[in-house]
Parts: structure tokens; sequence; C-alpha cells
């Protein structure tokens, strides 16, 4: 039976908790600490921060960079490493200063230090010479315990090696007691099992596992339930379901946006009169600037999801005026609403591409750029640069020029851009050059329809889009030698995505001075009808500051002919970067595949005096065929011994019925007529005599 040793000291048991913790607090400290911030959408990139120095960007940063102080301060997770590194520490501690009692295997013969062949002679002198130097009358005073210990080891060893019966025992057991009970370690120290100690460890387990795991996981399942796979909750996204139609004016889109659900627990119904002001500002603004109106009117305070929808849209459309709350709560929220945007924006999406819409994946793909770029409905995207302002924006539209795209602005020279931006210091002028270099134009390279494994597209056939993409900082062609107009190659894109290879990407912050969270720029590269309006499939990018190759994958049409499909790649980031291009698909018929080669059949025909070669011949020319080829070979002097088909078997392989088989010997009879067709007759009576004798044989054989 198996004995348990528990760690009396606990210098074991050190060891083990320190490799419990290592693994918790070194992933909690690389991911809290060390690793770089993670872009919010789901990529696998890092975000490299912007370095604009306008004064939005410098505003935001500043801003940023006192939330995450303030909250790295107080943050529960940072107190909870410091207290399990302080753990850690003290344990390192003990388990550096606890003795380790190390109990090697008693030898007897090691501790005389004799040969295992020694005989008793040998046995004797060792021993009297070990007694002399160990024996505890012979030691100092302070020696005589370990001495003594000692020489109760070396007595024992003797006694055990001059007794014939006690040495043959250990020499095949290893023991002088015979073979012993096999014995387990346990690194746990033995107060956890001691009768005292039960109800203390029972509680602890009761705890931890009986009490707050069950919590832990049930207030993650009741968040989790509540919300979509993309974060938006499951009443948000019912109610994206009911109001968004396939047609969305802007209004319309910010409406649906306010109703989210989210924002009654980012806005409180405290606030009344600062609502109000801010939404007067609005009109005033709104009148001067557009000609749409603010036409949002007052709800009651009863209902809270109608007046948290009201407080979100004065929110949303005094962000897209640019236009801050001067009451420091009303622009916590503001903050609060703009951030979650995205997201819901996300889901709105989700929705109208799962019914194809291709209108309404447009606006609401353009309503996120205006929501990242604090762009109202219509307004310039020159209005993304710094430094914006009417005086300035009214040299972009002349008569010698009309520049309407940030892609224009970058075409032109230097002198020209001076020109334009002449009302402009010469810091600003180099601010808004820097913001030019770093914002992307976008460039489809190259899109290319296939069929794996086929050479032609057929009707109905699984259709492969590749699309290379390209971003032009700066509106200028990037250069070196690793650029190339191909398609990425999947199995190099397959060896990239590799567990052992460094996914990290890095990505530039898009310059969105106005919107208060970073997020990395998305592309949505869609393959669309255009004519009908019909989304046919939809892919996203994210981050494009290499060539990347997007995969979309669709079914043909189902009838033969050239159809006329459009490429489109959106920003979700920046306005005015949209690119469209037309690809055709020619669908050929089926019959222009080439023609399948029949490979030959290698397999051999069976024997005709086979079992495999009577079923064959049986399958293929009936019971009446087999039988006149085993007689024509009977006849021919070719004695192949096979035996005859049983009844049973015929039956089951005769394709005819037996009245068709009498019908057809009468009408041969008759055909022949005179001596042939009696002899006809007279032989299939006599071939039907042998069957019935082969019949009653198998009968026979079964009973046997």
């Amino acid at each position: 039976m198996a004995q348990y040793n528990y760690d009396e000291t606990g210098a074991v048991f050190n060891f083990f908790l320190l490799t419990l913790l290592a693994m918790l607090l070194l992933p909690l400290t690389y991911y809290s600490l060390v690793k770089p911030p993670v872009p919010s959408t789901n990529t696998k990139g890092s975000l490299l921060k912007s370095d604009c120095d306008c004064d939005a960007c410098a505003a935001k940063r500043s801003r940023l960079a006192s939330q995450k102080s303030t909250g790295s301060v107080f943050s529960l997770r940072l107190l909870l490493l410091l207290l399990g590194w302080s753990l850690f520490a003290f344990i390192v501690y003990k388990a550096f200063t606890t003795e380790i009692e190390e109990t090697g295997i008693w030898d007897p013969y090691q501790i005389l230090g004799v040969d295992s062949s020694a005989d008793e002679s040998v046995i004797k002198k060792a021993f009297k010479k070990l007694s002399l130097k160990f024996h505890p009358d012979k030691v100092a005073p302070e020696e005589r315990e370990k001495a003594s210990n000692l020489f109760v080891d070396i007595s024992k060893a003797y006694k055990v090696l001059t007794d014939e019966e006690a040495r043959k025992v250990f020499d095949e057991t290893g023991h002088p007691d015979g073979k012993q009970a096999f014995q387990l370690g346990l690194a746990l120290p033995k107060w956890l099992v001691e009768k005292g100690n039960t109800s203390l460890v029972l509680l602890v387990y009761t705890i931890v596992f009986g009490i707050t795991l069950p919590i832990l996981v049930a207030r993650w399942w009741s968040q989790a339930k509540h919300v979509t796979k993309n974060k938006v909750l499951n009443e948000t996204m019912a109610m994206y379901y009911r109001d968004i139609k396939d047609i969305m004016p802007f209004k319309a889109l910010i409406d649906v946006l306010s109703k989210s659900y989210e924002y009654q627990s980012m806005i409180s119904p405290e606030n009344g009169k600062a609502y109000d002001d801010l939404a007067d500002e609005i009109r005033t603004a709104m009148e001067s600037r557009s000609i749409e109106r603010f036409d949002k009117k007052k709800t009651n305070v009863r209902d809270t999801h109608a007046l948290s929808s009201y407080r979100a849209s004065v929110l949303i459309y005094a962000h897209l005026l640019r236009i801050v709350p001067k009451n420091p709560i009303l622009a916590a929220e503001q903050i609060k609403v703009v951030e979650a945007a995205p997201t819901l924006i996300n889901g709105m999406l989700q929705i109208v591409t799962a019914r194809r819409w291709l209108g309404a994946s447009i606006t609401i793909i353009e309503f996120s750029q205006m929501m990242v770029q604090a762009l109202f409905n219509r307004q310039s995207p020159l209005m993304q640069l710094p430094f914006p302002d009417s005086d300035v924006l009214r040299h972009f539209s002349t008569k010698k020029r009309n520049i309407t795209t940030l892609e224009q602005y970058f075409q032109l020279s230097d002198e020209e851009k001076r020109s334009v931006l002449r009302t402009l210091s010469e810091d600003q002028f180099n601010t808004i050059q820097a913001v030019g270099e770093k914002y992307p134009a976008l460039k489809i390279v190259k899109a290319k329809y296939e069929v794996l494994g086929e050479p032609t597209i057929t009707a109905g056939a699984i259709v492969n889009l590749g699309i290379k993409l390209r971003s032009l900082y700066g509106g200028k062609e990037p250069v070196g030698d690793h650029l190339t107009d191909e398609l990425d190659d999947p199995e190099e894109e397959s060896k990239k995505s590799q567990w052992w290879v460094d996914k990290t990407e890095k990505i530039r912050e898009p310059h969105a001075p106005y919107f208060p969270g970073s997020r990395p720029p998305t592309y949505w590269v869609m393959l669309a009808n255009q004519k009908e309006g019909h989304l046919i499939c939809l892919g996203k990018v994210v981050g494009l500051d290499t060539d990347k190759t997007i995969r979309l994958q669709f079914q043909a049409p189902p009838k033969a002919g050239t159809w006329v499909f459009q490429v489109i790649v959106k920003s979700d980031t920046y306005a005015g970067t949209d690119q469209t291009i037309d690809a055709k698909l020619v669908v050929e018929d089926e019959s222009a595949l080439p023609a399948m080669e029949d490979d030959e059949d290698d397999i051999s025909e069976p024997e005709d005096n086979s079992l495999a070669g009577q079923m064959n011949t049986i399958k293929t020319k009936g019971v009446a065929g087999a039988l006149q080829s085993g007689s024509a070979r009977d006849d021919s002097g070719a004695r192949s011994g096979r035996r005859r088909v049983p009844a049973h078997l015929r039956q089951e392989y005769d394709d005819s019925s037996d009245s068709e088989d009498e019908d057809d010997d009468d009408e041969e009879a008759e055909a022949d007529g005179g001596a042939g067709g009696e002899a006809a007759a007279d032989a299939a009576e006599d071939q039907d005599d042998d069957d019935d004798d082969d019949d009653e044989d198998d009968e026979e054989e079964d009973d046997e």
C-alpha cells in the first residue's frame, strides 16, 4: 500500500506557490504595464500614437494622458499587481531561508566504506576503525551528539553485513527489513491535512470554489448574455433591425443612433437647463452653416429612454458641429457618447449588410467618417486639415482651381500649396504639410476573379475575388523593391499567420483630433452591383500602412454572360478617400470547361472460370447466357471444373421473369423448327433436370 509523505518544513510548497504566482503575475504585468496599447477593434496590430502638434491634437493628447495617469493611480488591477508581487517577494524570502532536510538512501556498504563483495574480516576491520574514530567517548563534547548519531548508523550497518540472512535480504531488496511500501511525496505542508485544521481548509475551499468562483461566472454571464459578439446590446440590435431602412437620410441615422440603449447608462437625467442652452447653441450654428435645422424637441423626463435619446442626439449634433459643451458634466457625457458611436455604427452596418442594402451601407460608413472627423452633413473633407477657417477654405475654390478633396490638394506643388494657404503663418503651413504626409490616399492596385482549380468561371461557381490595396501617404506613390502589383500568395500569408511568427503590426493612429479616443483606421471593401443597388459581399482591412490583399468569396450569377460589378473601398475614419473601380466578370457556360479525360481502368477483368467471373457473366448476360457460355466452353474441350450456379443465385441475378423466359424459349423453338427445334427443346429439358439435381444436392449440403 502506498504511503504519503508531506512537506514538513514547507520548503517545497514554497516553490509550488511561486510557480502559480509567476504564471499569473507575469502575463498580467506585461499586458498592464509593458505591452503597447492595442486598438479597440479586432486586430493584431499595435497603434502608433500621432505626433501632430496642432492645437486640437495637443489638447487631445493632454486629456488622454491625464485620464491615463488618474486611472493608473487608482486602478484596481495595479493594486492587485502590487499585492501579488509583494506576496511573491515574501515567498521567495521564505524559500531561501527555509532549510531542506536531505535524506539519502541508507547503504551499509557506503557507511562502512567497504565494497559489496567484501568478506566478514574486511567488514570487522572497517567497523573497528570507524568505532575508534566516531565513538561518543572518543570525540570532543561539542561533537558528541553528531558522533552518537553516526555511531548508531555504523553499528547498524555492521550488524546487517555480519548477519548472513540480513545481508542477503538487503542485497535483494535494498533494505535490511525486506521490500518496503511505495512512498509518495506531496508538496503540501502537513498542517493542511491535520485533523485540527480540517474545518479551516474546508472553509477556504468553500469561499473560493463555492462562493467566489460562481459569483464571478454569474457576473460574467449576466453581462455577456445581453450583448452580441460585437459588444452591442441585444435590445439595441433589435431596435436597429426594426428602424433601419434601405434609404437612410442623415437625420434618420442620428435618430437611430441616439436611441441606442447603451446611452441610458451614460447620460444622467439631471442638468436639464444646460442641455437646453446647448440645444439653442446648436440651432444657431446650424442656421449659419447649413440649410438643415435642428428640430429636436424636449421630451418627457419620466420616459428615461426617450430622455436619453434626446440628450444623446443633442450631444451628437454638438460634436458634428465641433461645439464643446461649457458644462463639464455635459462635456464628459459627450466624450462617452462619441466614443461609443463607432461600435454602435458597426452594429448598424451589420444589419444593412445582412440585408444586402448597398445604399444604406455606404451611408452608414460615411456617417462613421463624420463621427470620427467631426464633420457635418455635406461638409467639405478639407475640414480634416488643421486650422480650418472660412477664409482659408475660400482659396481652395477659385476661378483657376477647384479643390474639393485632400487628394487634389496633395497633387499641388509646394508653391501652389503655399499660395492656397497664404493666410496662414509659416508654422501653421508646416503643420498642415506634416499632417498631409500622414494622410492616406487609397489606391486599388489590382482586382482579380478566379475559381480555385478551374481555368474559367462558370455559372453558379464559387468565385474568389482578390483585391490588393495600397496607401499613398501625402498622395505619393511608395517606392521599394518589395512593392509589387501582384496579389499576395496565399501560402505566404498562411506562413505569416503561424503562431511562432510575430503578427504584431504597427498601425498609424489616424489624424482625428476631435474624436475623444484612439482607434485604428478601418477600410471596408465591398463588391456591389450599383445598377441594382445590391451588395454582393463585404470585407474589411484594419490599418493600411503596407500593401494588403483581401479575398472575398461569392457565388457567380446563375446565367452565363458578362457582368459589370463595382469594387468599392471606403474608410470609416477618413472622408474623401473612397475609391471605386469597375470589375468585369465573365461567366462561361459549363460547356466551356475542358472535357474530363477518362482514365483507363487498370483493374483487369476476372477470369471466366473464377467465382468473380461467373458472377460477372450472370450479371451482364443473364442465367441463360451464362449457361450457353458454359456449354460452349464444355463443347470446345475447355474443362475448367467450375461449379454450376445454384438456383437461388440464378433467381437473384436474373433480370428477366420466368414467363418471359418461357415465351422466349417457345419463340426460338418455333423459329428453328424441325429437328433443330426438337433438339433445342430436349436440351432445355435435360438442362432443367440437371438444375433440379443440383438444387437437390445443394439442399442436402445445407442440411448437412
